[in-house]
């Protein structure tokens, strides 16, 4: 197949690799420089969200990563590429999937003075968890080749395929005029692109990057006073939790029935020193109960995160690890917490429940429950502290920025996840994050 010219080429490539390799939605946050992606984009039968706002953008397609397959983000080049910091910041912190692609001048525009042109490779650090810049697109047999490969490997790497974590990849894509497949402005004008662009048959892709392994923490056997804490996994984790005590942040979505709920209560009790662990794992990110945080804070402590993250931000934890085993609790030990679980637990709700009046925390409790089999995306700060606090246990899919903790982007994010979702979706927004 034969192409206008060789951007048009090389994006049409791109476009159909990233076809290939599941992704189906793509957000644009529109620019002349980009165009040659946009166009294929809309012509090749993606889902395509247009955000005007490149800030906006870069949450909007956060949100639309949630199931594990990044959504692909399309800037032009400048200043457009620098709003995306924050959104690939919370990619980053959040194992979440997310592929930018960042139009780009050509090397002979940079460092001159050019237009709308400023240093957009290494613009994001150590945040991406790959980056690559092919240069401009020229027609040349291996083309295909290197556009394909590197369009693979920019997936696998998003999705954790690759021995790291989940996060965004940065895809700094240079474009030569013409950037569309014809124009008359008189000054554009380019060779057809002749080579090959052909992908793999019955639409493959053109390599498969990684086996997308989950860690299971299962039980040892010698009863201990442990307490297991779980934060923010991102999927990483299945936990035998039967005779093992246990607490799960909202987020975690691990919250079932037999998950202790009412401990940050306990934990200002005066009698609360009989019921504390000897030892407690947390596993994942963890910390939204600063109640629980104070009352383990002697408590000898093994980090273990399976995404190999060194979680140890109280710099106290005596073993970090990517990998272990979580022991079964002593059995009377265990019985005393789920009884003074359930005692705490009734009557905090039978306080919410005498309240004349709505207040935060009886919107929390109340919202989760009523999200049942949906998706409840909670802002950072107080509401998620409202929702680990009275949530009871885990009705639907909780999803929250807490890489980071910012509430910016909370709107856009909302919007990715309930246009990605087949199922209701739900916002509990504190007054600073919706504004």
């Amino acid at each position: 197949m034969t192409h206008p010219n060789p951007s048009v080429a090389m994006a049409v490539v791109m476009l159909d690799e990233l076809r290939r390799n599941g992704v189906q939605n793509v957000v644009i946050a529109p620019g002349s420089r980009s165009a040659a992606l946009s166009m294929s984009a809309l012509s090749m039968g993606f889902d395509v969200h247009t955000e005007i706002d490149e800030r906006s953008a870069g949450f909007f397609a956060l949100g639309l990563g949630i199931e594990g397959v990044p959504a692909a983000l399309v800037t032009t080049s400048g200043t457009a590429v620098a709003n995306l910091l924050p959104a690939v910041v919370e990619a980053d912190l959040s194992n979440r999937p997310l592929i930018v692609m960042s139009a780009d001048r050509p090397p002979e525009l940079r460092d001159r003075g050019a237009n709308q042109t400023i240093e957009q490779s290494g613009i994001f650090g150590s945040r991406v968890r790959w980056e690559f810049d092919p240069g401009p697109a020229e027609d040349r047999p291996e083309s295909n080749d290197v556009w394909r490969s590197s369009i693979c490997r920019a997936v696998a790497a998003s999705r954790g395929l690759l021995g790291d974590r989940p996060g965004p990849v940065h895809l700094n894509v240079p474009f030569r005029e013409p950037l569309v497949p014809a124009t008359d402005d008189g000054r554009t004008a380019a060779s057809q692109f002749v080579s090959g662009t052909e992908g793999r048959p019955d639409g493959a892709p053109w390599s498969a990057g990684g086996n997308g392994e989950r860690w299971i923490i299962g039980r040892s056997d010698d009863p201990e006073r442990t307490l297991v804490v779980i934060g923010d996994t991102s999927g990483y984790v299945e936990l035998d939790a039967g005779g093992v005590a246990f607490v799960a942040e909202p987020h975690s979505n691990m919250r079932s029935p037999d998950a202790l709920t009412g401990l940050h209560f306990l934990a200002t009790h005066p009698t609360s020193h009989r019921l504390r662990p000897e030892r407690v794992i947390t596993i994942g990110r963890v910390g939204l109960s600063r109640q629980l945080g104070t009352w383990l804070r002697d408590v000898p402590t093994t980090s273990i995160d399976p995404s190999g993250r060194w979680l140890d931000p109280s710099a106290t934890a005596r073993q970090v690890m990517r990998e272990g085993s979580v022991p079964a609790a002593d059995p009377k030990w265990l019985e005393s917490l789920r009884t003074t679980d359930r005692a705490i637990r009734a009557s905090v709700t039978a306080e919410l429940d005498a309240w004349g009046e709505m207040s935060e925390p009886r919107i929390a409790r109340d919202t989760a429950r009523a999200v049942s089999g949906g998706r409840l995306v909670v802002a950072s700060s107080m509401p998620v502290r409202d929702l680990d606090l009275f949530m009871d246990a885990s009705a639907g899919l909780v999803v929250s920025n807490r890489g980071a903790s910012g509430i910016d982007g909370f709107v856009s994010t909302v919007l990715g996840v309930a246009s990605t979702a087949g199922d209701p979706v739900v916002a509990l927004a504190g007054d600073l994050s919706i504004l």
